[in-house]
């Protein structure tokens, strides 16, 4: 497989690297990069200079890696990804809003208080199929609802 600019992940045998890559062979150029093993073994990103070891190993040997492209869809392309913002007011159904009240309320045991309000305003973009900017919008109304109970 020929190396071109665009995502790769490199797979060597001591470390597994997510490149973003620019130009053209054999003056490509790195982007950025994500150390994967890191973020196995931690759940954070830690993000690579082109100066340091593993990009440096990866570039200079690159025979000693395989180049996969990660499986990622066209949607890669979306720069806002699932926060697409639009504030436009959203009027909700008494229906509507009782849906999000018991939805929260059946979260909240479960996942406290911040992650049941992320999973709120997830769902509720889901659910009416609105923007984030909307849904953190309707997210709040619901939220006073519940504390005015």
């Amino acid at each position: 497989m020929e190396l071109k600019a665009g995502m790769w992940i490199a797979q060597g045998p001591e470390t597994n690297i997510l490149l973003r890559l620019c130009g053209k062979a054999p003056l490509l150029e790195v982007k950025g990069a994500i150390d994967l093993n890191y973020f196995y073994a931690t759940g954070k990103a830690k993000e690579l200079d082109p100066t340091s070891n593993e990009i440096v190993d990866i570039m200079s040997y690159p025979n000693n890696y395989n180049f996969d492209p990660p499986s990622i869809t066209d949607v890669i392309n979306n720069i806002h990804g699932i926060g697409k913002c639009t504030f436009e007011s959203y009027k909700a159904t008494p229906e509507e809003t009782n849906k999000c009240i018991d939805y929260y309320k059946s979260i909240l045991p479960f996942y406290g208080i911040d992650t049941s309000k992320a999973k709120l305003r997830i769902f509720i973009k889901r659910e009416f199929n609105l923007s984030m900017g909307q849904a953190a919008l309707f997210s709040n109304e619901v939220l006073k609802l519940i504390r005015g109970m």
